[in-house]
């Protein structure tokens, strides 16, 4: 009892194990299927809930649509062999020409006495009395030989009349031309201001375009029939609006920068840009180069030794860079890259700005000049200043000998009024003076002297001048 259950259990135990091993083969086929009737799907862009954008229906022509024209030009026949009579073709026939009636006198002819009665003329037909005509008896006409012809398809083209084109939808129908469109007006907007610095204008300009994509409504399918080619703003103004749009992008960034073409010159495609850059001396080598913003870089994503993607630097540091990139995974994207990185194929150099360069000379000769202007201005102060002083302190040792000369001729009372009047003299003198070396600091931003100078010896001089007159 105990073996049978167990062959039971056994035999439970094998089926169980083939059960999982079909299901999970019938699963492994079914995600295979399923996966790649997806896929193509997706690739083909055929979806029952989509819109076909190319007017046209789907139909293939079937014999219905056609019909057959004759075009040979003869009848249908079994041929002959054609037919020219023959003696075999006639029958010989006599006819009598002769106007006598054929006569032969008899008994009746005579009377009884054998007298002629008979008014007829004895007359026996002869073969001059007759002439041989043939007679046609073959039942023919006599014709050329016909070769026999009976209609083959050859004698027969096909006619469409269905009034409709084949056609069969492809990822191509989804296409809207009429998605994402934008003029000179739409993409000009997105252009900030510039500030005639060339480097820092085209990376501003190059950072204004981040986060734009290419179209995924409108497009183009490429040669392969499958890889789908966006449009973008920057093919469109290039002039090619669903090409790759890399190096378009670079041109566009430059073009709106004002960069004159005749000194960067501009391409669609990153290689032969390179070509063009080193005509003009422009491009570098990725290892004899270190670039700085505003620069161009070449890149090779994908490993052929050529570049296909063009680069505006935005920063650098020691060993890496930061670049603003168009058609970087459809969109523009910012990047960083290593410097040592073997996706970099090299560099172009952007001069810089000729106008700007000038601008920057003249505005440095002026601020000389202002400088020296200023310098001059401030050299006149200070003889100014130098000048009031040594007269203050004249007048200053003058009053004050002036009034022990008097103290000691005992005439104070005119003394009192003489140091009241050359104080007076004095204040307005120093005011003067005053006002005339703090319109000189103004002026002499760049001297070497203070305000406080003048108050100060105005301070001292006032202490002398109170001194003498308490001693008065």
């Amino acid at each position: 009892m105990r073996n049978v259950l167990g062959r039971y259990v056994n035999r439970f135990e094998k089926k169980h194990r083939d059960f999982r091993r079909y299901a999970v083969v019938v699963a492994v086929l079914a995600l295979i299927v399923f996966v790649g009737v997806n896929w193509r799907l997706h690739d083909k862009g055929i979806s029952m809930t989509s819109d076909y954008q190319c007017g046209l229906k789907e139909h293939k022509h079937t014999e219905e649509c056609y019909k057959k024209v004759l075009i040979c030009g003869k009848k249908e026949t079994d041929g002959s062999e054609g037919h020219t009579h023959t003696d075999d073709c006639y029958k010989e026939e006599r006819k009598l020409t002769c106007d006598k009636e054929e006569h032969t006198h008899d008994a009746d002819c005579y009377d009884e006495e054998g007298n002629l009665i008979c008014d007829k003329e004895e007359h026996t037909h002869s073969k001059d009395c007759y002439t041989t005509e043939k007679k046609l008896i073959c039942g023919k006409e006599e014709s050329k030989p016909v070769k026999a012809h009976h209609h083959t398809d050859d004698c027969y083209k096909k006619e469409l009349v269905c009034g409709l084109k084949e056609h069969t939808h492809t990822a191509s129908c989804y296409s809207d031309e009429s998605a994402d469109i934008e003029n000179k007006s739409d993409w000009e907007a997105t252009i900030p201001v510039l500030s005639g610095n060339w480097a820092e204008d085209v990376v501003s300009i190059a950072q204004s375009q981040l986060g734009y994509e290419e179209s995924t409504a409108n497009f183009k399918l490429a040669d392969d029939g499958e890889t789908r080619k966006g449009y973008t703003r920057y093919g469109a103004w290039y002039g090619n609006k669903y090409g790759d749009w890399s190096a378009m992008f670079a041109s566009f960034c430059l073009n709106y920068a004002e960069i004159p073409s005749k000194t960067v010159p501009v391409n669609s495609g990153s290689t032969a840009w390179i070509t063009k850059l080193k005509q003009q001396k422009l491009y570098k080598a990725a290892a004899n180069y270190n670039p700085t913003a505003g620069d161009l870089v070449f890149l090779d994503t994908d490993s052929d030794g050529r570049a296909d993607h063009v680069g505006i630097i935005t920063k650098t540091k020691t060993a890496s860079f930061t670049a603003v990139v168009g058609d970087s995974n459809d969109a523009v994207e910012e990047n960083t890259y290593k410097r040592s990185s073997d996706a970099i194929i090299g560099y172009c150099a952007l001069p810089e700005n000729p106008k700007q360069k000038t601008d920057a000379e003249s505005t440095t000769a002026a601020k000389a000049s202002e400088e020296k202007t200023t310098e001059e201005s401030a050299g006149e102060s200070t003889k100014t200043k130098s000048s009031t002083k040594t007269e203050n302190k004249t007048e200053t040792a003058e009053t004050d000998s002036s009034i022990e000369q008097k103290l000691s001729d005992g005439s104070g009372s005119s003394l009192m009024k003489s140091a009241k009047k050359k104080v007076s003299s004095k204040s307005a003198k120093r005011a003067a003076a005053t006002q005339n070396a703090a319109e000189g600091m103004r002026t002499a931003s760049y001297a070497n002297f203070s305000p406080y100078v003048v108050w100060k010896e105005q301070e001292q001089s006032m202490i002398r001048i109170q001194g003498t007159m308490k001693q008065i």
